[in-house]
């Protein structure tokens, strides 16, 4: 992971459930083999060098363990320091994450496969455990994208600063990338870096898309699937927008030619009644007055406030209205999609399409919409038991 940068990690902002055991069984193995091959080296040199021949991974003379034991070699006390670092800094918070066997299961994997990526491309010996780390790292892409992660920066200026994980993540990932595409003869196994980057986010990536791994609020999937939520929701408030303009001058042109002042004036003064009745309490009285409108001037001329069109939906609904009331709520939705109750009407819409309806098609559409903008639990959990329902 080390190669002369100007950007080390020093820590992340994301607490611990847990104290990081395999991270520092893990630490502390790296450690003693490099004092290990440190005093070898000093009392028979010949011989640490052919422990390394003997445990590197090899491109010509390629062995099974060494996909392991090359993790343990280390070609100096920085390659080691630098290592252990990034290690430190990143794997506790994956161990949290995977428990301790998922997680010693990833960095075991994440060696193999680095080491052997390295070892069918290239012919040169590679050791560290720089692949296996970046597995961890890959991985911690994934599960942590929006982690703070603290740096000590030191180029022009030298200073710690928080960025997000990610930042660094891909600043790690497109350096490996451009070195092992111009081909630079660096002495560092971008290769393996690479192969264990990708080992380790798909590897988090299939855990969380199976469910083999609980979701969280801002890990990389759920965050590419607000990402899309968010999209979808902009199309639909352009769309809405996009209408509403071409009514607004529709209007204008109708209103231009003199022939819409009169109806404009009937409909202002109907919808001015259904609001007034309303803010009496007369619930009976407005619903009427409602319905008056809409069979007068037609559906779209039923837009009312907001809160006004939810109160009208639920008292159609209390009443046994269940036509009106799924009218007055896909009014709502179109002139309010981003509404702060759009998911709870959306979720009314799904119960009355499913029980009082039967339109089992239009009701799954609707729950699984509302279950993808927010549910309280409570809520959430009747969508997923009336989905299940509908099967």
């Amino acid at each position: 992971m080390y190669d002369r940068d100007v950007i080390i990690p020093l820590g992340t902002d994301r607490p611990l459930s847990r104290s990081p055991k395999v991270t520092s069984w893990l630490i502390a193995a790296n450690v003693l083999v490099a004092i290990g091959m440190l005093l070898l080296a000093r009392f028979d040199a010949q011989r640490a060098e052919n422990v390394i021949q003997m445990f590197a991974v090899w491109g010509g003379d390629f062995k099974v363990h060494t996909l392991l034991t090359s993790a343990f070699l280390h070609g100096g006390f920085l390659h080691l320091l630098f290592n252990m670092l990034t290690l430190w800094v990143f794997g506790p918070n994956v161990e949290d994450r995977l428990g301790r066997l998922g997680y010693l299961g990833l960095y075991g994997a994440g060696a193999a496969a680095s080491g052997g990526l390295h070892a069918a491309f290239e012919d040169a010996a590679a050791i560290g455990a720089s692949g296996a780390i970046a597995a961890v790292v890959g991985a911690y892409l994934v599960l942590f994208p929006r982690t703070q992660v603290r740096v000590l920066f030191f180029f022009i200026i030298i200073g710690v600063f928080s960025i997000p994980a990610w930042w660094f993540i891909a600043a790690a990932i497109a350096k490996d990338l451009l070195a092992q595409g111009l081909g630079q003869q660096n002495g560092i196994a971008n290769l393996a870096h690479l192969g264990g980057y990708g080992f380790g986010f798909t590897t988090a990536w299939l855990l969380l898309a199976t469910g083999r791994l609980s979701r969280e609020p801002y890990d990389l999937f759920t965050v590419v699937r607000q990402s899309r939520r968010r999209s979808a929701l902009r199309d639909a408030q352009f769309h809405a927008q996009a209408q509403k303009t071409r009514l607004e001058r529709e209007a204008q042109r109708v209103a231009e030619s003199g022939r819409a002042d009169a109806r404009i004036e009937a409909v202002s003064q109907a919808r001015r009644r259904v609001v007034e009745r309303l803010s009496r309490r007369d619930l009976d009285g407005a619903a009427a007055g409602y319905r008056a409108l809409i069979e007068e001037f037609g559906r779209d001329a039923g837009t009312l406030g907001s809160q006004h069109m939810i109160e009208l939906g639920k008292h159609y609904y209390a009443a046994g209205d269940y036509e009106m009331s799924v009218l007055v709520y896909e009014r709502f939705l179109a002139a309010y999609p981003l509404d702060i109750e759009a998911a709870s009407v959306r979720l009314l819409l799904g119960v009355l399409h499913a029980r009082y309806l039967n339109d089992p098609v239009r009701a799954k559409v609707l729950l699984s919409e509302a279950r993808d903008l927010g549910l309280d639990e409570e809520h959430d959990a009747l969508a997923a038991q009336l989905l299940r329902d509908l099967g």
